[in-house]
């Protein structure tokens, strides 16, 4: 299932590319059958109907996927047995789960790409963490491509709610982007976040004309706000900060592609325009 979230001044749309790990306690029966819960809120809807360890391939066979009622994977009958925390590395819902004695080395929520003022930051939460090193974050624009954006190193283990913030440094020019975060833990073994797709979404509260212009673009604007212009290689060549005239002038700057982004109270938003 595809989950959606609105973020601030509903500059971004953000899309979850795949599913949570189950972060409840793992537990399997001599790996014939695994017992796969989600906390309360975050269980998939649907269900992933199959999951694979060790390049086995195992059905969901039944369950709600809560604490009370595990999911159950099987490749037939589970045996009559009480199943027991088990060690190695689960393939489900798009996601490589990398347990340690039935537990994930982190449990994480509430992670989502926000603007605030000028600044684009990723955020998670963690809820307990175990032999944890750092975390990686990382851009692309493409969802091929991967850049680091930076390492930001744990507490170690903890069962406090700690919270964590990237900023990211975006060309402004692109309206699709993709953030993922990897755990790195202190042996080295990893576990990777769901990869978030950020969509710009601008919400017009602002008119503009004309464009294409050979001198000057005029903005109808309702509140003070800062404006900013960039050209095609995402340098900025008109920066403001105030804009209370409602005439841009653009005289100075070459004919070509330009992004004039402007934020106020209420919004900050990114048009295109053309200079003949």
């Amino acid at each position: 299932m595809i989950k959606l979230s609105k973020l601030l001044l509903l500059l971004f749309t953000s899309y979850l590319l795949n599913g949570q790990c189950p972060s409840g306690t793992a537990l399997s029966t001599n790996n014939n059958c695994f017992y796969l819960s989600w906390p309360t809120g975050s269980v998939p809807s649907p269900l992933p109907p199959t999951m694979t360890f060790n390049a086995t391939t195992f059905n969901l066979s039944s369950g709600l996927g809560t604490v009370a009622s595990p999911a159950i994977y099987s490749n037939g009958n589970c045996p009559n047995s009480t199943p027991t925390t088990f060690s190695g590395v689960i393939t489900i819902n798009g996601q490589i789960c990398n347990y340690a004695s039935g537990i994930l080395p982190v449990v994480y929520d509430d992670y989502k790409v926000v603007q605030e003022a000028q600044n684009t930051y990723v955020k998670w939460t963690t809820y307990s963490e175990v032999n944890v090193s750092r975390y990686e974050v990382y851009l692309s624009y493409d969802a091929v491509n991967w850049s680091l954006m930076d390492e930001i190193y744990s507490v170690g283990n903890t069962k406090k709610d700690i919270d964590y913030a990237c900023r990211l440094n975006l060309n402004v020019n692109q309206l699709l982007f993709y953030v993922k975060v990897i755990e790195v833990d202190m042996d080295g073994t990893t576990q990777e976040f769901e990869t978030l797709e950020v969509r710009k979404t601008p919400n017009a509260t602002f008119h503009f004309y004309p464009n294409p212009t050979n001198n000057y673009l005029f903005l109808d604007t309702k509140v003070q706000s800062v404006i900013s212009v960039r050209d095609m290689a995402n340098k900025e060549v008109i920066a403001q900060v105030s804009f209370i005239d409602h005439i841009l002038d653009l005289s100075q700057v070459p004919a070509g592609l330009y992004f004039v982004s402007l934020l106020n109270d209420e919004a900050f938003e990114v048009i295109k325009v053309v200079k003949n």
